[in-house]
């Protein structure tokens, strides 16, 4: 595969990520969670089981069965929107009883849902989209953790070219690609590397809010 940009490794964002005197510190914007229902065929809106996944491309293309299968094992759907060339695109998939739990969320109201994250509250909650599934019970959620961030642009990587960083996460062949004319943001992982977080239209990373909203 033929790469346009600049290709950067770890070795060369994780010193630039510490000397970095401009990190920017970011909390995810809250989200929509429910714990999976006995019955995922008939009691999950259908307008979410089409969406699971869709973003990341790991199950757009797969049979309902397809989905079912990949719900096992895990105990909760987060649900969110990102904003990505101008449309708002689905962010729903599963997650395990663990890693919810190791996620730290805090329970929040549906008003501080609305203020931090309008589109999910027009999507889900003001569509009623749920409104049939009565065996399923929303709850808005937030991480409280803050997340320091420096942005490509601070580091010489100008928004106007691709970058595509090397590593960073569980694979450490995988290639994440910022494309041209896009912000992009890079943050420690649990091993110590960086990875990248691409922009949303608002110009803030992909899910995050700045720390002080």
């Amino acid at each position: 595969m033929r790469l346009y940009g600049t290709l950067l490794d770890q070795a060369t964002l994780v010193p630039a990520f510490s000397l970095s005197q401009v990190k920017q510190q970011f909390r995810k914007v809250p989200v929509l969670a429910f714990r999976i229902p006995t019955d995922p065929l008939n009691e999950i809106p259908r307008a979410v089981l089409v969406s699971l996944g869709f973003l990341d491309n790991v199950l757009s293309n797969e049979s309902d069965q397809a989905k079912l299968d990949y719900l096992r094992g895990r105990q909760y759907i987060i649900l969110n929107f990102v904003s990505k060339d101008g449309q708002w695109i689905p962010d729903f998939y599963p997650i395990s009883a663990e890693s919810y739990a190791g996620a730290a969320y805090s329970e929040i109201s549906f008003a501080q849902l609305q203020a931090g994250n309008p589109t999910l509250h027009r999507e889900v909650i003001a569509s009623g989209m749920f409104e049939s599934a009565a065996q399923v019970e929303l709850i808005a959620i937030q991480k409280a953790e803050v997340t320091e961030m420096v942005s490509t642009a601070s580091l010489g990587y100008q928004n106007e070219n691709a970058l595509h960083v090397i590593g960073g996460l569980k694979n450490p062949d995988d290639i994440q690609t910022k494309p041209a004319g896009a912000a992009g943001y890079i943050s420690l992982n649990s091993r110590g590397g960086v990875f990248l977080i691409n922009s949303e239209d608002n110009g803030n990373p992909a899910g995050y809010l700045p720390a002080r909203v």
